[in-house]
């Protein structure tokens, strides 16, 4: 599909006005007549691969019109772009009509044609030229050109300047020209071919009008030779082209990993060393002290009897027990008549000698009020079990966090520097470290800090790594992904010219396990004109005027400048046969 502004031999679309299965209708420009506009028919879904069909359907084009009924169009011009055949006609809104319809009934018939046989694509050809020839329609004669009846007396008008159609047919082009070239003219009016007689006399012409004919011819002769100089193919040419060259210059990353290599990955070898296991006891240096505790236990209040069962709150009391301690007990406690309660105790004095033993309580006792120490009531009070937790005040040692440390210290400045050594030992001549060599410390204690305890066991280890990789893999990695790269971006075709430079790498993101370096490459680029691509561009080139030439050599893809020179005989037309044409590409000079 054609985009705006593209080209079709020598016009410019200005819009696409409609597409159909069989082609496009574009509104064009000539090339040198840029002030007209046209319409061009391109038969996209068309490809005329034959020598043989190109030329039936250029010399059917060549002094034809496009007709509906009575209705004609002059085509003013056709040609072959890519395979695809395509005319050109006046831009009229009858025109547009009569190629909508045609482009619609084609492409139905062409669809039919492909139906019958599907396989066979001469059969779409063959569809194609034989409806073309059903739609056209040479030029009639002038002797039977529509016209009005002229009088005896007055000489024959010349019919208005919109009305002039080129009756000559010219001859056929060769099987290999790609256009049919007419005389271009703004907007031919669309021509009705009912037949008329006419009648008309014919009188002597004036001697001014003699010289201007004369003049006329002389001008048609030489314009004659000059269209058949520049159409005669020379016996040899040479095309010099100046290639384009493009500059890439761009930051190419490539990473280094343990795996399989893959794209922009080399495989690099990771080196991973553990040290032997050392343990040392060291004395705790924290110093702590324990005051002195209370001892404590419960205390049975049994067979309880109240000289007024109102009054039942019984307040923290002390009893002396046998062993001669005294035993307080803790809070106040509710009581009733013939019952029996529980109470916490402790032993008034901190220390051991609170630990009394069972029943060192057990004897009867007479509840009294704080206040007034009078007597309200007895009871039973003994201690079932023993009172126990009572301490003396003592100072103890513990472990502190910088007793461990100080032991992982001493221990990773010797094993560290030991394993390190022996970790590039392992590495090879012809390989380079991604990074610094990374040590990972173990250690274990029997205990942590903050612990009770006189003296602490540390055990400790370390583990050394680092990842390897060989700088030839590197740097071929970063030359592939870069020669990737300019075919990617200017096309198929594209190659480097001379060296390319390369910075020096930036490694990041490094680990044990992967690592990534960037490489800065620039480099110059121009496309590859090998044998084939060369006898593709004579083989468009040949027994086409220069100036076709140049326009198509322009054209294409890959050249900034053209130039053609040669042996201009017997024409000034490139040789028909692409062997007679040399071909020369300038030097394109890459970076040193």
């Amino acid at each position: 599909m054609r985009e705006t502004n593209d080209f079709i031999g020598n016009y410019r679309i200005l819009t696409k006005l409609s597409s159909k299965v069989a082609g496009e209708l574009y509104l064009v420009e000539h090339t040198f007549h840029a002030s007209a506009t046209s319409f061009l028919l391109l038969w996209s879904g068309i490809e005329l691969s034959r020598n043989e069909d190109r030329a039936a359907f250029l010399q059917r084009s060549s002094g034809s019109t496009l007709h509906q009924n009575s209705l004609h169009i002059p085509i003013l011009d056709a040609g072959i772009d890519n395979l695809h055949p395509y005319i050109i006609t006046a831009h009229s809104t009858q025109a547009e009509e009569i190629i909508r319809e045609r482009l619609g009934s084609l492409g139905q018939a062409l669809q039919t044609a492909s139906v019958s046989r599907p396989d066979d694509p001469s059969t779409r050809t063959a569809a194609f030229l034989r409806l073309f020839t059903d739609m056209t329609a040479p030029v009639e004669d002038s002797s039977h050109a529509p016209t009005t009846p002229l009088s005896q007396q007055e000489p024959a008008a010349s019919p208005p300047p919109d009305a002039i159609t080129d009756k000559r047919a010219p001859a056929s082009p060769p099987p290999d020209a790609p256009t049919v070239k007419r005389p271009f003219t703004s907007s031919p009016p669309v021509v009705k071919t009912r037949r008329q007689k006419v009648v008309a006399s014919y009188q002597r012409l004036k001697l001014w009008q003699r010289l201007v004919l004369a003049l006329l011819v002389l001008a048609l002769v030489g314009w004659g030779f000059f269209a058949l100089y520049t159409h005669v193919p020379a016996l040899g040419a040479t095309v010099t082209i100046t290639p384009v060259t493009r500059t890439l210059n761009g930051d190419y990353q490539i990473s280094v990993g343990t795996g399989s290599p893959s794209t922009n990955t080399i495989q690099g070898r990771k080196i991973s060393l553990t040290s032997e296991q050392k343990s040392q006891t060291v004395a705790a240096t924290g110093k702590g002290h324990h005051d002195a505790i209370q001892a404590k236990g419960d205390l049975v209040v049994s067979q309880i009897h109240l000289d007024n069962p109102a009054r039942n709150k019984v307040g923290p009391s002390t009893l002396t027990g046998a062993s001669g301690i005294a035993i307080t007990t803790d809070g106040d406690v509710t009581v009733s008549e013939g019952g029996t309660v529980t109470q916490h105790a402790h032993a008034e004095k901190a220390g051991s000698s609170g630990n009394i033993g069972a029943y060192d309580i057990n004897f009867p006792v007479e509840i009294t009020d704080v206040l007034t120490n009078a007597h309200i009531g007895t009871a039973y009070a003994a201690n079932p079990n023993g009172f126990s937790g009572g301490a003396e005040a003592s100072d103890f040692l513990f472990v502190q966090q910088s007793d461990i440390v100080n032991v992982e210290n001493n221990f990773s400045t010797q094993l560290t520097s030991n394993t390190t050594a022996k970790v590039k030992q392992q590495v090879k001549s012809d390989e380079h470290m991604a990074g610094d060599i990374q040590c990972t410390p173990k250690s274990s204690s029997n205990h942590k800090a903050n612990d009770q305890s006189n003296d602490v066991t540390v055990n400790f280890s370390t583990t050394c790594a680092v990842l390897v990789y060989k700088d030839q893999d590197l740097q071929q990695a970063a030359v592939t992904t870069y020669k990737a790269d300019g075919p990617a971006r200017f096309g198929e075709g594209y190659d480097l010219v001379g060296n390319m430079q390369i910075g020096s790498p930036t490694l990041s993101n490094a680990t044990v396990d992967s690592a990534q370096f960037t490489f800065p490459i620039n480099g110059i680029w121009t496309l590859q004109w090998t044998p084939q691509r060369q006898k593709e561009l004579l083989s468009a080139i040949a027994g086409k005027p220069q100036d076709d030439a140049m326009q198509i050599l322009g054209g294409r893809e890959g050249v900034k400048d053209v130039s053609i020179s040669g042996n201009w005989f017997p024409g000034s037309a490139l040789p028909s046969n692409p062997d007679d044409i040399k071909f020369v590409a300038t030097k394109v000079n890459g970076l040193p």
